[in-house]
């Protein structure tokens, strides 16, 4: 027996090795070229994930169970939570009759301002909707916003400043805002002037009924009453979680963004997810359309996919290589289930995570891992 190998498989070996070497060297280059071009990434994919949160108890611990990096509870100011350094909390400053008070929450701002520097600042919550939350018009949100958005750039100059947080962002919605936006022009004396109290674009992402023939969803904004040619209908339930319905509408809103000059600004969606509660909880046995369980998780993963990944060469931010959107927050961390879906954290059930829950877990976990980023795939 020869005491050299088989000269063709010794042969194999040495052109494989050889193929391989140049292969891994070529990469190497084309590595070294990708990264010596690309920008610093805005916000690590991890960084952009946030939580909404309705109810205080046990929040800090939930949170660090899902890898969240900001948390938003619509409070002005951060009273009882103590939160990990890594987790951002949301300031919300409501602009409803209720608290703004005639113009009282003008002098109790300042001294909030001033306990916390450097942060953000969301002015108004669904401003636009009727009857719930801030429920007012375009131009008395504009109004209320240019005097809060001027003192705290006046107390803050750090501070940044959300505008919008629509409940969804429809073309009526779109119309809403273009009133607020026309309103703080003439305030402020001018566009630029405008734009300068907005260092953020804050919307919400549900997708709800708007026309107000049907009993349930969003309704129509304050002021389009007799004015509603665009408000959206859906008479499927299953539209409330579709990832084609969610996606085309963050496209098209940035689309208008770039349109007004906007392009160069954050874009959050402070608050979204799908709301109506699991169909196995409020109706067992039917199948209407509404969101099982399930549904909403893949829902979820669907939405995370889409934003972690979605550019736009005309449209993105350019300093976030043209990503449409820079943060998101889904609802919610720990609501009742039988209120809402989406529920990460059963508080009926000594706060046990959910489907949706885990969902989210294994998903900034995957993310916090050494592997290269894929969107996860449902099955």
């Amino acid at each position: 027996m020869s005491k050299f190998p088989n000269h063709k498989i010794y042969n194999s070996l040495i052109i494989l090795f050889c193929f391989s070497v140049v292969v891994v060297s070529a990469l190497f280059s084309i590595d070294l070229a990708v990264h010596a071009t690309e920008p610093e990434p805005y916000y690590e994919p991890i960084d952009r994930f946030g939580i909404t949160a309705p109810y205080p108890s046990g929040v800090e611990t939930l949170i660090e169970k899902i890898n969240a990096r900001a948390v938003l509870d619509w409070g002005i100011e951060n009273y009882s939570l103590t939160l990990p350094d890594y987790v951002e909390y949301i300031h919300v400053i409501r602009v409803n009759d209720t608290a703004w008070g005639n113009g009282a929450l003008l002098s109790t701002l300042p001294d909030i301002i001033e306990r916390n520097p450097g942060v953000v600042w969301i002015i108004g919550n669904e401003p636009d909707r009727y009857y719930y939350q801030d429920s007012v018009t375009a131009e008395v949100y504009a109004q209320r916003y240019y005097d809060i958005a001027t003192l705290i750039r006046t107390t803050d100059t750090s501070a940044k400043i959300g505008f919008g947080s629509v409940v969804q962002p429809t073309p009526i919605r779109i119309r809403y805002l273009n009133k607020a936006l026309d309103e703080l022009e003439t305030l402020a004396n001018n566009r630029a002037e405008a734009m300068d109290l907005i260092d953020i674009w804050s919307i919400h992402a549900f997708i709800l009924n708007e026309h107000p023939d049907f009993s349930w969803g969003a309704g129509v904004p304050m002021g389009f009453e007799s004015d509603y040619y665009d408000a959206i209908k859906i008479t499927d339930y299953s539209d409330t979680y579709s990832i084609e319905i969610f996606s085309q509408r963050i496209f098209d809103f940035r689309t208008w963004m770039n349109s007004i000059g906007e392009r160069e600004k954050p874009l959050w969606i402070t608050e979204y997810g799908s709301l109506f509660p699991d169909l196995e909880i409020v109706c067992p046995g039917c199948n209407d359309g509404w969101p099982t369980e399930e549904d909403t998780k893949n829902y979820m993963i669907n939405t995370f996919n889409y934003l972690v990944n979605a550019r736009d060469l005309e449209t993105g931010l350019l300093e976030d290589d043209n990503h449409l959107v820079q943060r998101w927050f889904w609802y919610s961390l720990n609501d009742y289930r039988y209120n809402f879906g989406g529920s990460l954290f059963d508080p009926e059930n000594n706060y046990q995570i959910t489907m949706a829950g885990t969902a989210f877990k294994n998903y900034t976990n995957y993310l916090l891992s050494d592997k290269v980023y894929l969107p996860l795939v449902n099955k």
